[in-house]
Order: C-alpha cells, then structure tokens, then sequence
C-alpha cells in the first residue's frame, strides 16, 4: 500500500514538474529580451512576457504562437520551447524603388544681363597664359580646410580623452 501511495504521489510531481515551463523571448538580432510577448496556448489560454521578456507556463499544452507587433509570429509544439525564445523582427522590404528627375536647367541664368554684357562675355573666351593670381583663393581655402580639419581633431582627442 504504501509503495502504491508512493509511485502515486512521484507519478503527481513528474506531471506538474512536466506542466511548467519558464524561459525569455529574445530578439533573434539583437539578443535583446522583448517585453510583452503574447503567448497563446492551444488550450486557450495565454500567458504574456514580463518586462525582461521572461515567462512561465504553469498549464497543459500540446503547442503555443508567441506573437508581438513588429516580430512574425512562431508556432511552437511543448517540446521545441526551450529556456530561450528567439523571434525575428518583421523586416518591411520594398519591391522596386522608381527614381523620376527634372531636366537640369542652364548653367547660367543670362536673362538678368544686357545686351552688352551678353556680347562682353561672349567675345571674352578663355584666359590665354598663366594667372598666378588665381592660385591665391585656392591656397587661402588650402590653409582654411587644414585649419578646420585640425580643430575637429583636436575635438576627436579629447572626447577619446574623456
């Protein structure tokens, strides 16, 4: 009798034992634990994930879908549920991307000039010869760029200093 009682009562806790299952829905990507996943049972019954994505279900189920906006939905049986849950997020794709542009207008607006500046410019043509005048702008800008580049250096040092 008392043996009958005790294979009884070990047979009671395997059950329960069996009826509980704990672990953490987690982001497949990110490994980041996802907060108010919901878990639907077959049973009808649904149990949601805590604010560190853990959860425990305490009932009898044969397969459950753990759904949360922005992730697919996975249908999983008793036996694939493990101590993690992993869910991909639902990535949105685009098909075909069509690009339209404007025809790109003149280089120069002539419509503010007079006649005669029109003609000035038009009989001027290209410089013939060296300017070593035109290189003035060029080094001035040279020296401005450099200065600025060392100062966002600088910057880079000391926030890596920091």
């Amino acid at each position: 009798m008392e043996k009958t009682l005790f294979i009884s009562f070990l047979t009671l806790l395997c059950h329960n034992i069996r009826a509980q299952i704990s672990g953490v829905v987690v982001d497949i990507e990110t490994r980041i634990p996802i907060r108010d996943v919901m878990i639907n049972m077959n049973n009808n019954r649904g149990v949601k994930t805590s604010w560190n994505g853990s959860f425990s279900i305490n009932d009898d189920f044969s397969s459950a879908t753990f759904t949360r906006p922005g992730y697919l939905s996975r249908n999983m049986n008793r036996e694939e549920i493990k101590d993690t849950v992993f869910l991909l997020p639902n990535g949105r794709t685009l098909a075909e991307v069509v690009v339209y542009a404007k025809k790109p207008g003149p280089k120069f607006n002539y419509s503010g000039m007079t006649a005669t500046d029109r003609k000035l410019l038009a009989n001027q043509g290209m410089a013939k010869g060296f300017n070593i005048l035109g290189f003035i702008p060029l080094a001035i800008n040279a020296l401005k760029d450099k200065h600025k580049m060392s100062k966002k250096e600088k910057l880079k040092q000391q926030l890596d200093n920091y």
